[in-house]
């Protein structure tokens, strides 16, 4: 069990995350609360745990900037059935599949982004899961 203060994180100001990233491969994205992370972890889930909301994301081998919105997270359908509230945010997991080892995939600018962000045109781009998002691209 890990020792210190553990309580959710607020997310409820905002409409998502936006990341850079470049793979190539696929990677889930997925969002901890409290009803699908073990007790000792912090959360309350008794049985069946780690089925976060999340959404697959097939990565290039260039950078792209992904956009990941709270209205699309879902469950893999294998856990601990659980309704996703962003005012309860434990934690933010990037995950392969055991198919997709070895992985080699880097991430960066990680960033919370509002309602207007998550409507802009650059954003639209992203509402096809797994798609990088239209618009400016890294470095």
């Amino acid at each position: 069990m890990q020792k210190g203060i553990r309580c959710p994180f607020n997310g409820s100001s905002f409409a998502g995350i936006k990341f850079r990233a470049k793979g190539p491969g696929d990677v889930r994205v997925s969002f901890g609360i409290p009803d699908t992370v073990p007790r000792d972890e912090g959360g309350t889930c008794t049985e069946r745990c780690w089925d976060s909301h999340g959404m697959p994301i097939h990565l290039t081998d260039r950078w792209e900037e992904y956009v990941v919105r709270w209205d699309r997270v879902q469950q893999g359908g294998w856990g601990t059935d659980a309704r996703f509230d962003p005012t309860r945010l434990l934690g933010l997991n990037f995950s392969v599949s055991t198919k997709e080892l070895p992985a080699d995939f880097w991430v960066d600018d990680i960033e919370f982004i509002s309602p207007q962000q998550a409507n802009a045109p650059a954003a639209a781009g992203s509402a096809e899961p797994g798609k990088p998002a239209k618009g400016p691209k890294g470095r």
